[in-house]
């Protein structure tokens, strides 16, 4: 009797088994960094971008960086440092320090400059309170000391730095014995850092993006934002004001001829002493108001509001509201003595929301 054959499987060799394992991995992982491959190649050229970014070949071909740790200006001569011009594709704002005062020059800058000791008595309105708190701490930022990589020894044509005509930001700076310049390029693509340039040389360098927030030629930005200067009443608070003169008038006048004769709306005037109920609440508010521009013109307006803010040592401030060619925007002409005689005038525009607010006090 013959014997059937049975098929009978043989079991899998382990070695077998393991590289076919082996094969199934190594096919995941091809078919993973096939599929991802793209995003790979993307984070490594972002990467080497950026390491070359530390790698500007010069117009000599040294690709070496020289790093060190330097200010922008020597704190020893922060203090000595009494004007400063910010300029940007033909746009300048210039501030001058008097009587340690920072000011925005808004017109006339020649002329103020031949009378800047005296300009106290000057009735021009060439000057603005500037913001005295930010152009300390733009002077602070420029004094920090930060690491500063140099990039080349000198600017080439086709570079992307970015020192055109229309795109270089330039900080001038004087004392009464020097002055200097800071030229400011493009930050680089991470906003990180920023290239600059010196007047000392045409160097390229490269640092901290701090100063960006300072890089600007914006009046207003710069500007104090009060009505009643901060700093021209330095020393003063609202407890030191004794009383407040709230006076309505009707009549045109010319501020260039001094006219200063008003017809007085007796009916809505407003006296109010130190010992009244309300009186430190609108002396906040009044010292709060803020403006929303400037004024430089000197043409005939109807005025409408005169405010007196009296400290009670002879020295007081007088807001003179008038009307302006703009619809829903009012002008405040704001004078300060000292003594009973002028010392200081700015002028500047409010909006109909302010005036508004200034309507409600006298009532």
């Amino acid at each position: 009797m013959k014997n059937k054959s049975k098929n009978i499987e043989k079991p899998m060799n382990k070695k077998n088994a393991s590289e076919e394992k082996i094969s199934f991995s190594f096919s995941q992982a091809m078919t993973f960094f096939n599929s991802n491959r793209c995003i790979y190649a993307v984070a490594g050229f972002l990467f080497l971008l950026y390491i070359f970014s530390f790698f500007k070949n010069d117009s000599m071909g040294s690709t070496r960086i020289k790093t060190f740790k330097s200010a922008f200006v020597n704190n020893k001569y922060i203090e000595d440092i009494n004007h400063f011009e910010l300029s940007l594709n033909g746009e300048e704002l210039d501030f001058i320090k008097i009587k340690n005062i920072w000011f925005i020059y808004l017109a006339g800058k020649n002329e103020l400059e031949q009378k800047a000791e005296d300009f106290f008595m000057d009735e021009k309105n060439l000057l603005f309170p500037a913001d005295n708190s930010k152009v300390k701490n733009f002077l602070e930022n420029l004094t920090n000391v930060r690491n500063v990589y140099k990039l080349s020894d000198r600017l080439s044509k086709d570079s992307s730095y970015g020192f055109d005509e229309d795109e270089i930001f330039t900080l001038n700076y004087s004392t009464s014995d020097f002055s200097s310049q800071i030229f400011f390029g493009n930050p680089d693509f991470s906003e990180n850092f920023r290239y600059f340039m010196n007047s000392k040389n045409g160097a390229v360098y490269q640092t901290d993006n701090s100063i960006s927030s300072y890089l600007s030629t914006s009046k207003q930005s710069w500007s104090e934002p009060y009505i009643v200067s901060k700093e021209i009443t330095k020393g003063k608070s609202e407890k030191d004001v004794q009383r407040i003169r709230f006076f309505d008038y009707e009549k045109t006048v010319d501020f260039a001829e001094n006219d200063t004769s008003l017809t007085q709306k007796s009916s809505k005037n407003k006296i109010l002493n130190a010992d009244s109920e309300s009186f430190y609440e609108i002396t906040h508010k009044l010292l709060e108001l803020r403006q929303t521009g400037f004024l430089l013109d000197s043409k005939s307006q109807q005025i409408l509001n005169e405010i007196f803010l009296d400290y009670g040592d002879k020295s007081f401030v007088k807001l003179t509201i008038f009307s302006t060619q703009t619809e829903n925007e009012y002008g405040v002409k704001t004078d300060y003595y000292n003594h009973n005689e002028l010392a200081f005038t700015t002028k500047c525009k409010i909006s109909l929301w302010t005036y508004n607010k200034i309507k409600e006090m006298m009532l």
